[in-house]
């Protein structure tokens, strides 16, 4: 695969600074996905980062890395941060069952964890490694036909 663009951010994490980013990687991302394949990963690129703000580094900011690649066949995103990791528990829950849920008992209904599933639902690889002291949040979404 050729690499057709690539770009790299450090931001302070802030919700105000997601937005911009979001959207310079939504279209650096059509080149290689398409409109629709952007979308998915705009979505999960906000939801990755908004998580990290307010879940990795709620009592004060830290530094937030990221990486885009488009490629011929996809784009791949990486987030660097030195927060507090995504325990295993929330990561074990992710995924698509996650929206299978009664709409009848509103009360089952459970609190948190939409926006990790919701990245898993949108993109075609997603790792987490924490690995002393940094985390890596690896995300891949691969051209559809």
């Amino acid at each position: 695969m050729g690499v057709t663009a690539s770009r790299k951010w450090t931001i302070i994490s802030d919700l105000d600074a997601i937005p911009a980013v979001a959207e310079a990687i939504r279209k650096l991302s059509e080149a290689s996905v398409g409109a629709e394949g952007a979308d998915a990963v705009e979505i999960a690129v906000v939801e990755a980062l908004t998580n990290l703000v307010k879940h990795g580094y709620p009592d004060e900011p830290g530094r937030i890395e990221i990486a885009v690649r488009g490629e011929t066949g996809g784009v791949t995103v990486d987030i660097f941060d030195t927060g507090q990791t995504i325990p295993d528990d929330i990561l074990a829950r992710a995924g698509t069952e996650r929206f299978a849920f009664d709409p009848e008992d509103i009360d089952g209904l459970v609190e948190g964890g939409m926006g990790l599933s919701i990245i898993f639902m949108t993109m075609d690889v997603v790792d987490y490694s924490p690995q002393a002291g940094r985390n890596w949040l690896h995300l891949v979404r691969h051209k559809r036909n």
